[in-house]
């Protein structure tokens, strides 16, 4: 698995950089753009609102709406913070990084998240997905993390698109 060092370097902070803005963008268009121009490219890209010519209408959109959620990417420091805190960003081509996604093709995620010391390759065969509400109670939340413990205390691993990390 990286190091927090080497997950700092350009290519790893725009991958994570991405991932915050993967929701907003709807993330095919962002996984293509970055395959395309590469992320720090794609990062720049969004950035200044300088997209290619040839981007159909609703890509161009996607990625102007990921545009206005810039101000929400955690700067380098606040990054070290993260991954200092047992949090760690896997990206393709990494060690990490669990082989069979790529087999979605454009729908690969350009990044992964994860908590936890496990190889996510290993993890992802016993697994389950807690799903849930970003707009969830205070009870809904205590809930899932409960079920989220017991979970892992079973050497499970708890797998999640989008999740707020609890």
């Amino acid at each position: 698995m990286p190091s927090s060092s080497l997950q700092l370097d350009a290519e790893h902070f725009a991958l994570a950089a991405l991932t915050w803005l993967a929701e907003a963008a709807e993330p095919r268009h962002l996984r293509l753009l970055t395959e395309a121009h590469g992320p720090v490219k794609a990062l720049t890209m969004i950035s200044a609102g300088q997209f290619p010519g040839d981007l159909p209408p609703h890509a161009r959109a996607a990625l102007e709406r990921s545009r206005r959620h810039l101000r929400e990417v955690p700067d380098r420091n606040q990054l070290a913070a993260i991954f200092r805190s047992g949090i760690r960003l896997a990206c393709p081509g990494d060690e990490d990084w669990p082989s069979r996604l790529d087999d979605l093709g454009e729908d690969t995620p350009i990044a992964l998240w994860a908590r936890g010391t496990a190889r996510l390759g290993e993890a992802a065969g016993r697994s389950v997905s807690i799903i849930g509400s970003r707009a969830a109670s205070a009870y809904g939340t205590g809930v899932a993390t409960d079920i989220a413990s017991a979970v892992a205390r079973r050497g499970w691993a708890v797998v999640s698109g989008a999740a707020y990390v609890l």
